[in-house]
């Protein structure tokens, strides 16, 4: 049969198990606050997704998660391809770079992009350039804030 340490061991174990079934059951009780799970049911579910929907379409450019991002800056290489006349290459490469930038946080700020959010559409990327020699995209800066750093420096004396 079993020693003592080895029931007491095996005792401890199960209470550790019920104390955790236990708590879980608290957190999932917490987060239902009070309601039962059976009680939600498929008009609440579609009435909570159409809520976040419509809070989505009002949302900046800047608030707007990754994934529509991409979805709309996909959709405007499509309209960039056909008014310039780019071939399909291009527009896909055009596609990569807009992913590219938008990983590396090139297209992140409100700034960056002419974004009308009511019809979540965007009307141009002021930033984007076509290299006709390389056949490339590039982003760029049209800060004009920028100040040299040779200008914030102090004076050189001069020895006379």
């Amino acid at each position: 049969m079993l020693s003592q340490a080895e029931s007491q061991n095996a005792n401890e174990s199960e209470t550790k198990k019920v104390s955790k079934n236990e708590k879980e059951l608290y957190y999932v009780n917490k987060y239902n606050e009070g309601k039962n799970i059976e009680t939600v049911n498929l008009s609440t579910l579609e009435n909570l997704l159409e809520k976040e929907k419509q809070k989505a379409k009002n949302e900046q450019w800047n608030k707007i998660d990754k994934t529509t991002k991409i979805q709309l800056l996909h959709g405007y290489a499509e309209r960039y391809g056909i008014e310039n006349k780019l071939p399909i290459k291009e527009v896909k490469n055009l596609k990569m770079f807009f992913t590219e930038s938008l990983n590396k946080g090139k297209l992140s700020k409100n700034k960056d992009i002419s974004y009308i959010k009511e019809t979540q559409h965007i009307t141009a990327i002021p930033a984007l350039h076509f290299n006709t020699d390389k056949k490339s995209f590039t982003l760029r800066i049209l800060d004009n804030k920028r100040v040299s750093t040779l200008k914030s420096l102090t004076p050189k004396k001069n020895n006379n």
